[in-house]
């Protein structure tokens, strides 16, 4: 029968997977409760993990005690590049990357420090890990952190039918802004501009969002054209705010003319994007990007001089 001072081993190792400690602070209570009688495979059975894993634990304070290699050849990602750990634990953790496979995860720790997998290939100076090390990474992290991307990865796959998967629908549209810019401080003249944005349907991120400022017969124009309106999408597909070059199955958009030009539709069937058209004067069928809207008009410029308030 196990004490109840052996079994504060328990929750303390329980306590630390979950918190994302390190393997060699792992390995120093696992040392501890060796010496007040615990076995590595009961300890092991009673956390609920692999004989392996506490091994492991305990070689990794053994190295960081000794400074020796462990017997497997090659040291921990945690004692190695504790800062490139932070941020593959960060993106495993983070509900808007959680969800993703560990290649993209990959690519977006690859771009934290300003790599790439072709720079990778060649003689690259920025010490950053292979996939394989990534991803064995990924898989060594507490319960917690795997146990996260389960809920976010069943959320997405529900069968439920307002829940899209990422990446699947983008969303656009326009809208006036509800405040008056000063356009010229010489002239006095105000304007009006017009918002577009695109969103991804699934996780509500904004994937591309501007206004715009062009001339139509010599007269200033604050309204978005074919080519304003499809240099918004180029952007979403670049990644320019994401940072992850990407295209859906399928883009939403309104009956109206400048939605629906012919080098739009041109890109998309090259793209293999098909083209979905939303309800004619019926909001509600792309309620995701009115709240993008609504969160601007209430949140942002409802706090900014010219603030129309309709």
């Amino acid at each position: 029968m196990t004490g109840r001072g052996d079994e504060r081993f328990v929750a303390l190792l329980q306590s630390l997977r979950a918190a994302g400690a390190s393997s060699a602070e792992l390995g120093k209570v696992v040392a501890e409760a060796i010496e007040n009688g615990w076995t590595l495979r009961g300890l092991a059975k009673a956390i609920g993990v692999r004989l392996n894993s506490v091994q492991y634990w305990l070689d990794a304070y053994q190295r960081s005690m000794t400074g020796k290699e462990s017997k497997r050849g090659r040291p921990s990602l945690e004692d190695e590049l504790p800062d490139h750990a932070a941020v593959l634990r960060r993106l495993a953790s983070d509900p808007a990357t959680a969800h993703l496979s560990a290649r993209s995860i990959w690519e977006l720790y690859l771009r934290h420090f300003e790599c790439s997998p072709e720079c990778q290939s060649n003689d690259c100076p920025h010490n950053t890990v292979s996939y394989h090390t990534a991803w064995r990474f990924l898989s060594s992290l507490p319960l917690a952190y795997r146990e996260g991307r389960q809920r976010m990865k069943k959320r997405f796959k529900s069968s439920h039918p307002s829940l899209v998967p990422p990446g699947t629908i983008w969303v656009a549209d326009r809208s006036k802004s509800d405040i008056w810019l000063l356009r010229d401080e010489a002239t006095g003249e105000w304007a009006r501009y017009e918002i577009g944005v695109f969103i991804d349907q699934g996780t509500m991120t904004i994937l591309a969002i501007g206004a715009v400022e062009r001339e139509v017969e010599g007269k200033f124009s604050p309204w978005f054209d074919a080519a304003a309106f499809n240099a918004l999408l180029a952007d979403a597909l670049l990644g320019e705010i994401t940072g992850v070059q990407g295209k859906p199955k399928a883009l939403l958009i309104d009956w109206g003319k400048v939605e629906n030009n012919q080098a739009l539709e041109a890109v998309c069937k090259r793209l293999r994007i098909q083209i979905q058209r939303a309800r004619p004067y019926d909001p509600a069928s792309k309620p995701q990007v009115e709240a993008i809207f609504n969160f601007v008009h209430h949140q942002l410029e409802a706090y900014l001089p010219g603030y129309l308030g309709s």
